[in-house]
């Protein structure tokens, strides 16, 4: 993924696909992201790409996240108003990997397969994949779903998951 770097001093707008806006100052914490909803960060930030999910991640296309430490601002894309659900180790969250944005970085997500024949024929609103998070922390998700990211034209997906 190509990162553009800004120098100097100013403003500094970003757009993507007409979504909001948000900014988030870290603190010395850690905060993992989707890639695909990044849209500026600080150098005074520390980050690190990963694939989320070992296998399936690639085979379903790839689900990339950042996680980011340190001290410094972050601007990313929304799809309306997020909602942060809390995990604990009583309770884990699993979400719809289309409509994950944010994760705390005490958290790692598995990705898992729930492969039914509703899902190969897409009936119902039953997805395939689904992120699992547990342990203690919270996860940030879009009240929508982003449509592109996970979306092989017509059965590849399916194909590229029967190869694993």
């Amino acid at each position: 993924m190509p990162l553009v770097r800004a120098v100097g001093r100013g403003r500094l707008y970003c757009a993507h696909h007409g979504w909001h806006l948000r900014v988030l100052h870290l603190a010395g914490e850690a905060l993992c992201v989707s890639a695909e909803e990044i849209l500026a960060f600080e150098e005074t930030l520390e980050h690190e790409i990963f694939l989320v999910g070992k296998g399936i991640g690639v085979a379903a296309g790839g689900l990339f996240g950042i996680m980011f430490s340190g001290t410094g601002a972050m601007a990313f894309g929304v799809h309306g108003s997020p909602l942060t659900l809390p995990v604990t180790p009583a309770n884990p969250v699993s979400t719809d990997p289309h409509a994950t944005l944010a994760w705390s970085g005490e958290l790692v997500p598995e990705l898992k397969m729930d492969l039914s024949w509703r899902s190969v024929f897409r009936h119902g609103e039953h997805e395939p994949f689904q992120m699992f998070f547990q342990g203690e922390g919270f996860v940030v998700v879009h009240p929508a779903e982003d449509q592109a990211r996970f979306r092989l034209k017509g059965d590849r997906w399916l194909k590229a998951l029967l190869k694993v």
